[in-house]
């Protein structure tokens, strides 16, 4: 019988054919293995190794492999086709002796850039030695403090089950570097390198995110404030040479939308946003693949609001919160299964993970379950498909990772065929980890 593994190889035997040789090493095609990359609000950012058995019910193996330097490394990003990881750091110094003023407004600059000065918050971009991040290739300022994301956007589109997985573009020049600082006020676009992965300063461009003028709710402290939680491309583009930029702002209630030149990386903001219920506090968004529909997440709210992405018109808010929780909860993190079918949800302070179906006309959620998270203070979740990339998906061997940062643990959950989640396994995690990464099935560096 001829293997899927063999299938594979006689298939990248004939693509190399056709295209520039690749270099192969060591470890670099696991169908029963995955690294993991996690951001942790100490001073290092940590690889684990995930394997699994090959039974219906997996058992479960993390391994550690090594840590690197990383000051407040809360947030990281792989590069979706070359060995670089991005991670923000919060606590990273700059001198801007050295440093041009970036163009933009004046007075707004002002706020995150002072010549011969220091400026705080910064996004470093690491070397992937045979998975293991080595060297650090890149260290630009965030310019903004509280860098609190960094992604990719571009001409592909963003698999919005797997936030930190991309689907390669036709044209690796189209790759940004997405950071948005919470405390700044600010996305900034950084091109990156089409052979290397590197970025370099200044940035190709620096937005401030829109403050609104009214209908705010300004008793939470952290609401009133220009707050971008997350950077996000839609699903439909490129169009005429530019994408639309989502970006989740979460103290004016509103996502602010913007359109990328991909050959400038100019951003230019588009006259509609999407307004959630006042007092929501949108943190971070979810994609479907197939329906004109959009999930966000409202950290303050406590709610999940669905929007046509097309009117963007909110169509429904609905609550991530069991009904008899009466104390402090934050809602952290969204996203969708990948057959469409369901939508998960993180509470930090009720500790639960909320489970939606999705009604596949109208894109509208129903509360499935609300489940324990393992830990204390969920804030980041993360599919993984154990099948991905073997020709076996439909065997539906899908895990669903949980980082519990004050506890701090990784739970790792079974999800069910509908959708609903069995604990699989526990881990202790050497830091409080704020997000994961993960890698994919094949790598070919």
């Amino acid at each position: 019988m001829i293997s899927v593994r063999s299938i594979f190889l006689v298939s990248l035997l004939v693509a190399s054919s056709f295209a520039a040789p690749v270099a192969l090493s060591g470890d670099w095609y696991f169908p029963n293995s995955r690294y993991l990359y996690f951001g942790t609000n100490g001073t290092n950012i940590y690889t684990y190794k995930l394997s699994w058995s090959s039974d219906s019910n997996p058992v479960l193996s993390f391994d550690y492999v090594s840590s690197i330097a990383g000051l407040d490394a809360e947030y990281v990003s792989l590069h979706p086709s070359l060995p670089v990881l991005y991670s923000i750091e919060r606590k990273k110094t700059f001198n801007t002796s050295s440093l041009s003023t970036p163009a933009g407004d004046p007075t707004l600059v002002a706020t995150v850039f002072t010549p011969n000065s220091t400026i705080t918050g910064g996004v470093t971009a690491f070397s992937l030695e045979n998975h293991i991040p080595k060297t650090v290739i890149a260290s630009v300022p965030s310019l903004g403090n509280s860098p609190a994301f960094v992604g990719i956007i571009g001409g592909a589109r963003v698999k919005p089950t797997a936030p930190q997985v991309l689907y390669p573009p036709a044209n690796r020049d189209d790759y940004y570097l997405s950071v948005a600082t919470y405390a700044g006020g600010t996305v900034s676009l950084y091109k990156i390198n089409k052979k290397t992965g590197s970025v370099t300063y200044p940035p190709n461009s620096l937005t401030f995110v829109k403050l609104e003028e009214v209908g705010l709710n300004t008793t939470n402290s952290r609401q009133g404030l220009r707050t971008p939680h997350m950077v996000l491309q839609d699903l439909k583009g490129p169009v005429n040479g530019a994408i639309t930029m989502l970006v989740p702002n979460l103290g004016t209630d509103h996502i602010n939308t913007y359109s990328v030149n991909l050959k400038t990386g100019a951003a230019t903001k588009q006259a509609n946003d999407i307004a959630v219920p006042v007092g929501s506090g949108p943190r971070h968004i979810a994609l479907h693949e197939t329906l004109d529909i959009g999930y966000i997440i409202n950290e303050v709210g406590n709610t999940i609001s669905v929007y046509n992405t097309n009117t963007l018109q909110v169509l429904q808010s609905i609550t991530t919160l069991p009904s008899t929780f009466t104390g402090t909860n934050t809602a952290s993190e969204v996203l969708i299964h990948p057959n469409g079918n369901f939508l998960y949800a993180s509470n930090r302070g009720s500790n639960t993970i909320a489970i939606y179906s999705i009604n596949q006309s109208t894109g509208l959620l129903t509360t499935v379950d609300i489940v324990s998270s393992g830990g204390v203070f969920p804030r980041y979740i993360v599919l993984v498909d154990l099948d991905e990339g073997t020709g076996c998906e439909s065997n539906n061997r899908l895990i669903l990772l949980v980082s519990n940062y004050q506890s701090p643990n990784l739970v790792a959950f079974n999800i069910n065929i509908d959708g609903t989640l069995s604990q699989n396994s526990v881990i202790t995690t050497p830091a409080s980890v704020y997000c994961i990464a993960v890698s994919r099935p094949t790598a070919l560096w």
